[in-house]
């Protein structure tokens, strides 16, 4: 990695694990309509099914605002700028720190970042990627890039790489999936102190081993946790504080990243801002103090844990 980039790694939060999380998404949208993914549980079913687990993925994926929901929402905005801290909790060098992040995609369609760290040891930056320009900016001192280099960098830090697994949830709906695969997904009961109002759906390989794991709140059927094996261990991400942004654009304004049990991340939105147009309620600027309850969601079949 080049020096000058050093400062804007904060943390690599999916780009090593992004063809993971297609599966991961994959693996929860198996073969089903939607007609046939909402019809109630037979009656005197007592082992949950695929078809259970088909049921909840689908009423989360409308609650995201279905297939124009999601990244198609957020793309689909003229410009915005978010404001975020990050808590790094850094297990290599032992050095724990906090920056805010202001990431902007602009309305010519450029995109920049900026890192200001607020506690710890870190080198404060600014990274700018146009049509044609790139360029990094640490302690004054600006270096040029190729603007596709710049922008690859910026991506691991937009709202797009950070809530994916929420963001693709709503548009992907569900898609076909090899039934072998798709046959051992199951919706099983939560447990612990904290499993009251949730829902548990996860798939275990041909040994019994967890492979994926995604925890909803049952009410609202937002995602609250996701979970998955990868190369560097188990890899976890908690989402909460859902607050719509704009039309069937919903994101979580906090998110805790974690592997193999310990705490490496926890990031916090304190404002989203659309840019361009005029701004009415959908498109209000939204801040950690002052946002809109989410819209409410149809209450669909009840399943096992559901109130």
């Amino acid at each position: 990695m080049d020096p000058t980039f050093e400062s804007l790694s904060l943390e690599v939060p999916l780009n090593r694990h992004r063809l993971f999380l297609v599966c991961l998404l994959a693996v929860f949208f198996g073969p089903y309509s939607l007609a046939e993914a909402k019809k109630p549980a037979a009656a005197g079913k007592e082992k949950p099914t695929p078809e259970d687990a088909a049921q909840v993925v689908v009423t989360a994926a409308e609650a995201l605002g279905g297939p124009t929901g999601g990244h198609n929402a957020l793309l689909s905005l003229p410009g915005y700028r978010v404001e975020y801290r990050m808590e790094v909790h850094n297990t290599m060098t032992g050095r724990d720190y906090t920056a805010d992040h202001v990431f902007e995609r602009g309305l010519d369609g450029s995109t920049r970042l900026e890192v200001t760290h607020v506690k710890g040891n870190g080198v404060d930056s600014v990274a700018f990627a146009g049509k044609d320009t790139g360029w990094v900016q640490v302690d004054g001192e600006k270096t040029e890039f190729a603007a596709a280099e710049v922008l690859q960098r910026i991506e691991d830090f937009s709202p797009a790489n950070l809530f994916q697994v929420p963001l693709e949830l709503g548009p992907k709906g569900i898609e076909s999936l090899p039934q072998e695969v798709h046959s051992r997904l199951t919706l099983e009961p939560l447990e612990g102190d904290d499993a009251a109002g949730k829902l548990l759906v996860r798939s275990v390989d041909e040994a019994g081993a967890e492979q994926v794991r995604l925890v909803f709140d049952a009410k609202d059927r937002y995602p609250l946790e996701a979970s998955f094996a990868s190369v560097s261990g188990r890899i976890t991400y908690r989402f909460s504080d859902y607050r719509p942004v704009h039309e069937q654009l919903i994101l979580p304004f906090q998110r805790v990243f974690v592997r193999n049990g310990i705490l490496l991340s926890d990031l916090k939105v304190e404002k989203f801002e659309i840019l361009g147009g005029k701004k009415g309620a959908e498109d209000a600027e939204i801040t950690g103090d002052s946002a809109p309850e989410a819209p409410p969601v149809e209450s669909p079949p009840k399943t096992l844990d559901t109130p």
